[in-house]
């Protein structure tokens, strides 16, 4: 019976223990989405350029490519960067037949990010032909307004410009883009 008191009290300490370090490694919470009557966002500053790592990666899937950004503060500062803005997608070439959407604009006009937080977004456009006569690749960039004066680009991952084929007639290439959130985009 002892031996059994001391088995249960020894299983129960291991638990304990196990609880309290598995609490300690997800401390970390999800960056702040503030609306816009937040009087709290007045006293954090705005993330800079040089504080924030922008990329994107790009994945292929059923005729169509989903371009993932992410935004990181790399910082040990918290700061906070627009959350209300859109992502601007700009091509090399004048295109006027690509139309550029959002989902949906987000209802926070600030973003919190704590050191480390990631916040992302995600872009959507074909894969590849969807015009009735010829397409043409063309290079286009990704920017996002994270506060009054400063502005984001983000890079591929891979250091590769990045490509749409976009029509060379009157059709439309349709891009949609949506708000930066606290957890990735699975639209």
């Amino acid at each position: 019976m002892k031996r059994n008191f001391i088995l249960l009290f020894i299983f129960l300490a291991i638990v304990l223990v196990l609880a309290v370090s598995t609490n300690k490694r997800n401390t970390q919470s999800p960056p702040i989405l503030n609306s816009p009557s937040a009087a709290a966002s007045d006293a954090i500053s705005y993330c800079t350029p040089d504080q924030l790592e922008s990329t994107v990666s790009t994945e292929g899937a059923a005729g169509s490519i989903y371009a993932t950004l992410t935004m990181k503060n790399l910082s040990t500062k918290i700061c906070q960067v627009y959350g209300n803005k859109i992502v601007a997608v700009s091509f090399a070439k004048s295109d006027s037949n690509v139309k550029v959407t959002p989902d949906s604009l987000s209802p926070h006009q600030f973003i919190t990010l704590q050191p480390g937080d990631t916040i992302y977004s995600q872009i959507k456009y074909p894969n590849g032909p969807q015009c009735s006569r010829g397409v043409v690749q063309n290079v286009f960039t990704i920017t996002y307004p994270i506060s009054e004066s400063d502005v984001v680009n983000f890079v591929s991952q891979d250091g590769n410009a990045l490509l749409m084929q976009v029509c060379t007639n009157s059709d439309i290439t349709d891009v949609l883009v949506w708000p930066f959130m606290g957890s990735p985009v699975t639209k």
